[in-house]
């Protein structure tokens, strides 16, 4: 439609077919006059045929649409004043004009917050909210509000309500917080709530008058599972495992590089976090590589650290195929589900009770101790809403044998 692109090609691929050295010398002092009163963006630009789009401009706004939802979908920091993403989008579009930090934090992704929340605001008549608490690696505390319900279709549907920064996870600031997700999202008053085991979201639920108020399923043996490992057998065998994983993973590597342990498959040893489910994995690791490890301790002469005999080993594999194995199955299954996990409860409860956790007479006196404790941790959960979890289960298509409950225990946890 013009020859401005074209002359614009020219003058930076071609500056020799442009008249004489004397007229190249001029247009060099004139470039550098513009170039110093404009600024090289500018003069960059207008080589390009054109200056900034406005904000508004229909060029403008889906760049500045998919850069928001970049940070918010991607939960990416506000990346707009780094020198790279500018350049990045510079190179994409030049007369695209980034903003600040501060226009994206205030306007355009408060903008978005609204838009969402408009659509997402329906009239249903029954929500569920899910909250955590969580520690950031800078040691902020923070907590996350989902909802849950089933729209006009039957089809779950959830939202991540809020993430918000806490100074005190305190059973009242945190219901505080819940109280008021509650109020602005327009929830039905006293919606169901589901927390871990924390002593502050008992407080938190009464608070904000969430009813029921029930517990992760998965938290719940979690927790069992690390009293029953107090087991004082249990305890110390532990105890000498993270010592050598803990000899392998500095002293070893510090004075010979990356041990090589035998033959076996490069991996490392496991140490045991008790909030990760680690105990399993940190056992069955040492028990792949326990020939190896006595090996280099021998070799590292570390004889106070090789100090587990035979029945050591023997009661660290009952530990970790008997008792820690199955209860590991049951909690990853239950966090790679997709649906509401309810229904699962008294089922998984009578399957622990009446089967997995029942002491045999070839078990040794450790894992007898271990099983009773997780017994008499679990028996005492859930009582309080034996009903509605008797309830849900009926109603899932997956447990409509009802075989899991024997006739002198039905409706019955």
């Amino acid at each position: 439609g013009g020859t401005s692109n074209l002359t614009a090609h020219v003058c930076h691929h071609h500056p020799v077919k442009l008249g004489t050295a004397s007229t190249r010398a001029s247009s060099s002092s004139t470039a550098v006059s513009r170039q110093n009163k404009e600024g090289p963006l500018k003069l960059l630009l207008s080589g390009f045929g054109g200056s900034r789009y406005p904000q508004s401009s229909l060029k403008a706004i889906p760049i500045t649409e998919k850069t928001v939802r970049f940070i918010a979908k991607d939960l990416r920091p506000f990346v707009v004043e780094g020198k790279e993403f500018r350049g990045l989008l510079h190179t994409m579009n030049p007369r695209y004009e980034v903003l600040n930090m501060k226009h994206f934090s205030e306007i355009v992704l408060q903008k978005k917050y609204h838009e969402v929340k408009e659509c997402s605001s329906v009239i249903i008549p029954r929500v569920a909210l899910t909250t955590g608490g969580w520690t950031s690696r800078a040691t902020e505390s923070y907590i996350t509000i989902i909802s849950s319900h089933t729209n006009a279709n039957w089809e779950l549907v959830n939202y991540i309500l809020q993430t918000i920064m806490q100074e005190s996870q305190t059973g009242e600031n945190t219901g505080q917080v819940l109280k008021d997700a509650i109020s602005e999202w327009a929830i039905p008053q006293n919606p169901p709530l589901v927390t871990d085991n924390a002593s502050n979201m008992d407080r938190a639920g009464e608070f904000a008058r969430c009813e029921p108020h029930v517990k992760c399923y998965a938290h719940t043996v979690n927790l069992a599972v690390q009293r029953a490992l107090k087991v004082n057998a249990v305890a110390r065998l532990l105890g000498c495992i993270c010592m050598i994983v803990y000899f392998f993973s500095t002293e070893a590597q510090q004075q010979n590089g990356k041990t090589q342990l035998l033959h076996l498959p490069e991996h490392k040893l496991i140490m045991d976090v008790c909030t990760q489910w680690s105990s399993y994995d940190m056992v069955q690791r040492f028990l792949e590589f326990q020939m190896a490890v006595a090996v280099a301790l021998q070799r590292h002469k570390k004889k106070d650290l090789n100090t587990l005999t035979d029945f050591d080993i023997s009661l660290a594999e009952n530990v970790a195929d008997n008792n820690l194995k199955p209860l590991k199955t049951i909690t990853t299954a239950l966090r790679n589900e997709q649906v509401p996990t309810i229904s699962f409860i008294v089922p998984l409860q009578r399957q622990l009770l009446d089967t997995l956790l029942v002491p045999k007479d070839e078990d040794s006196l450790a894992i007898m101790k271990m099983k009773h404790a997780i017994r008499e941790d679990l028996s005492h959960c859930y009582i309080q809403h034996k009903d509605l979890l008797v309830c849900a289960t009926v109603l899932d298509p997956r447990f409509k044998k009802f075989l899991f409950l024997k006739e002198t225990k039905r409706y019955s946890i």
